[in-house]
């Protein structure tokens, strides 16, 4: 048990006892006030507040003056609803002001709750306090027919795609288009792997035979290309230009 369990402990037991103590009409009439047993009730009330209040700042100081252990854990899961204004100021710290609007990504979200992929740390405190911090996304598109063309004709926005360009839930999709990745500097290794675990291994994107992207940093462009990706036209190469590669998943 960390000494911040132990304080949270010692704070509800001693909240427990005060309003049993102060509140209970049982105690009350058992014993009546002055009675020593009601001091009894009230000073251990007191005292486990005390206590537990004296842990919390005894790890506070702790936690100030020694550094965190090294390491922590990254997972990723689905962003939910309540997670994308997180992931937009993610992005806009991340990758700039180009970013999709916020209303655009609750739109598409309600289209697929499962384009968004939310990068975090789990980061343990000297005294054992967990907290989770964002550092990374992605985003993938399930692409329809029409989207494919609409990509491969220079008629897709990547940024805010049309609705008619994307596949629904349970609808075979037609090619996969990775809208964007960005990560803290700690967590680009891990961000990038997970990103390529989803697309080799996602059922949904069962049909598919190509995944596209648009690079518009030079980092995205050295990414695309240390994971084989290739131009969609030899002609127009570099940042803004359309790459692809074959998807190719685990059975």
């Amino acid at each position: 048990m960390t000494l911040r369990q132990f304080g949270t402990l010692l704070l509800t037991a001693s909240l427990a006892v005060a309003t049993f103590s102060a509140f209970s009409e049982d105690v009350k009439h058992i014993f009546p006030s002055p009675s020593l047993s009601r001091l009894f009730f009230f000073w251990t009330a007191l005292v486990l507040l005390f206590v537990g209040l004296s842990c919390f700042v005894v790890a506070l100081i702790i936690d100030r003056l020694l550094p965190a252990p090294k390491g922590g854990g990254f997972y990723c899961r689905h962003a939910q609803r309540n997670d994308i204004s997180h992931v937009h100021d993610l992005a806009t710290k991340l990758i700039g002001p180009s970013v999709s609007p916020v209303q655009d990504i609750r739109k598409y979200h309600e289209i697929d709750k499962k384009f968004i992929w939310l990068v975090r740390k789990k980061k343990q405190s000297v005294t054992g306090w967990t907290t989770e911090l964002p550092v990374g996304y992605f985003i993938v598109y399930r692409i329809s027919s029409s989207g494919e063309t609409a990509i491969k004709n220079g008629a897709f926005n990547g940024a805010s795609p049309d609705s008619s360009h994307l596949s629904r839930p349970g609808q075979r999709c037609s090619a996969i288009y990775i809208g964007a990745i960005a990560a803290k500097w700690s967590a680009r290794g891990h961000t990038s792997g997970a990103l390529e675990h989803n697309i080799s291994t996602d059922a949904r994107y069962k049909g598919a035979q190509w995944v596209y992207t648009r690079p518009v940093t030079r980092d995205g462009l050295r990414l695309v290309r240390m994971h084989y990706f290739e131009p969609l036209s030899q002609e127009h190469e570099g940042t803004g230009h359309i790459y692809r590669r074959a998807l190719e998943q685990n059975s």
